[in-house]
């Protein structure tokens, strides 16, 4: 072999190993039909497909299944009481306290919460009410995962669908809402999120504009109804 030829040999042998391993095979793709519970599936493609035929089904569970739960609990009443009157597969929703009181909620199915203000001393219940939230059907990704990865709501309509690089957050982090609409756009770089942050109310209209730079708020964010008037404004870079 003369010296030109071993110089494209070289050459061709190290354009193939600086290119990337191609993927590996899937395998077949997956077959319902499908259930909400599909939507908790590892496999991306299992819930996308599971997506799909959720959301088609999916009938809204009614208030009035839960408002004679509701009607039962009166003031003054204890918090084991309360417990009993749950749903045996209620989950323990959010929390928060303040005072002589806290509030907590329990996600009774997968669009109602029961939220209950209890005093602190005693742990009786100042006042309940429900509030409809629909449940996130959130899924962790592989160790290291490099991609866009997609979770659902119990309706079917995506929850997140976040990028990721080497299992971190890397560019656009999108949340929706239960109608399917986009609720929060925010983007990640090597330090945290940086860049521009906006929130939309269910309509597609603005509800919020900020900007972060390397995981700290920065200038001036910007809060609006849904007429696009100004509701509030903050600017981070004054000193408190």
């Amino acid at each position: 072999m003369d010296l030109r030829a071993r110089l494209a040999s070289v050459f061709a042998d190290a354009i193939a190993a600086s290119s990337p391993s191609p993927s590996p095979d899937p395998g077949p793709a997956p077959t319902g039909p499908f259930t909400v519970a599909d939507l908790r599936s590892p496999d991306q493609r299992v819930r996308d497909a599971a997506a799909v035929e959720v959301r088609a089904a999916y009938l809204a569970p009614p208030r009035s299944t839960w408002e004679p739960m509701l009607k039962a609990i009166k003031k003054g009443d204890s918090k084991a009481s309360v417990m009993k009157r749950l749903p045996a597969d209620a989950k323990l929703g959010p929390g928060a306290g303040s005072g002589g009181g806290y509030s907590q909620m329990y996600q009774l199915d997968g669009l109602w919460m029961l939220e209950c203000g209890f005093i602190h001393k005693d742990d009786t219940v100042i006042a309940c009410s429900l509030i409809e939230s629909m449940e996130d059907v959130w899924v962790d990704p592989p160790k290291n995962f490099t991609g866009v990865w997609t979770t659902y709501q119990m309706n079917g309509q995506r929850s997140h669908e976040i990028h990721y690089k080497n299992g971190t957050y890397d560019g656009t982090f999108t949340s929706f809402h239960p109608n399917g609409a986009v609720a929060v756009v925010q983007t990640y770089g090597p330090l945290g999120i940086d860049g521009e942050d906006i929130g939309y109310f269910p309509s597609g209209k603005v509800s919020y504009r900020g900007r972060y730079t390397q995981g700290k708020q920065v200038g001036i964010w910007t809060w609006y109804d849904e007429n696009g008037k100004v509701t509030s404004t903050k600017n981070h870079d004054q000193a408190p």
